[in-house]
């Protein structure tokens, strides 16, 4: 492709036009050239490749000869001819949406499997790296569907920080150097970290048939409460300098401190998580005491994720990207 557009170039004074060789598919690419050959209208491309669609007709034919294939799904975007042609050769195709009506029950049901370890993919790497990295996206209606939204938060988020805090340079002392240097940037989000791994210590598979329910209880780890109030403690902070930072009122961290098993709900647990400037490790094992973990599905949880992953613990600035990304804030 290259080739040919250095040879459309390369010709003047008129309307140039190249076909496209064959395996490339079907098209032409043209220019509008004028006198001493200056450009007048930028190259446009009529390309309109069907070599791939007769492929992917062709295995769908044969992958039909081996099964009996009930129905084919199809996303409306450019099908019109692929459809007509799988119709002739006698298969029932039907539309399918790629929004939330269409989506939410599939998505669901794949869940279900995957929680009840029903899928079966032969231990396939790819198929497990594309299963980690799905975002599901959920409406107000509880409809979910998969979104390619992942991986471009993460960037979106770092963008808008180094915006804010060019914004904030200016503002305040343009003599000094900019702070933004490349050491002082965040290192790139993993959002592998943020997967949930099993947890090998504890109840154990090997764990003796006879042991009877008291041991078991006797190897409960501590809850939130005294996980939290622990952790306080460690670091030399106050009671009230944590549930300050954490923008939690005095009376529901009195609740916390009182009754061992009391359990707030995420959103405070979070707090705490900045608050106490955990690693994301120990943020996780916080979570956990209460009952929850990091959700790759959450705005929110990818957003704190993040700044802990980066030991940014600046809760005026975790809200602001909180806000800008229409998420509830501390």
């Amino acid at each position: 492709m290259t080739k040919l557009y250095h040879d459309l170039l390369s010709n003047s004074p008129q309307t140039v036009t190249i076909d496209i060789p064959a395996d490339m598919g079907t098209g032409q690419i043209s220019q509008v050239v004028t006198k001493q050959g200056a450009v007048v209208s930028d190259w446009k491309m009529n390309y309109f490749s069907d070599m791939n669609y007769g492929f992917i007709e062709q295995f769908i034919d044969e992958l039909g000869k081996k099964f009996h294939i009930k129905e084919i799904a199809f996303d409306r975007w450019r099908a019109v001819q692929m459809v007509q042609n799988l119709e002739g050769m006698g298969f029932t195709v039907v539309p399918f949406g790629q929004g939330y009506k269409d989506m939410s029950p599939p998505t669901k049901e794949l869940m279900k499997l995957t929680l009840e370890e029903r899928i079966a993919h032969g231990g396939h790497k790819v198929l497990r790296w594309m299963m980690d990295n799905v975002f599901v996206r959920q409406d107000p209606a509880g409809n979910i569907k998969m979104d390619k939204e992942m991986r471009s938060i993460f960037d979106k988020i770092t963008k808008f920080r180094k915006k804010r805090a060019e914004e904030k340079a200016l503002q305040e002392e343009p003599v000094k150097e900019s702070s933004l240097s490349e050491d002082a940037l965040p290192e790139e989000f993993d959002v592998s970290t943020m997967q949930k791994t099993k947890i090998q210590k504890g109840m154990s598979s090997t764990m003796s048939v006879n042991r009877n329910i008291d041991n078991l209880i006797n190897q409960l780890e501590e809850t939130f409460s005294q996980r939290l109030l622990r952790m306080i403690d460690e670091r030399g902070m106050t009671d009230s300098e944590a549930y300050t930072k954490a923008y939690v009122d005095r009376r529901h961290f009195s609740k916390i401190r009182k009754d061992v098993n009391y359990v707030p709900n995420k959103k405070t647990v979070l707090a705490f998580t900045i608050a106490l400037e955990l690693s994301l490790d120990e943020a996780k094992d916080l979570l956990a005491s209460a009952g929850f973990a990091l959700s790759r599905s959450s705005k929110t949880d990818i957003i704190v994720a993040y700044f802990l992953q980066n030991k940014i613990y600046d809760m005026f600035e975790i809200n602001e990207v909180l806000d800008a990304y229409g998420q509830p804030v501390f």
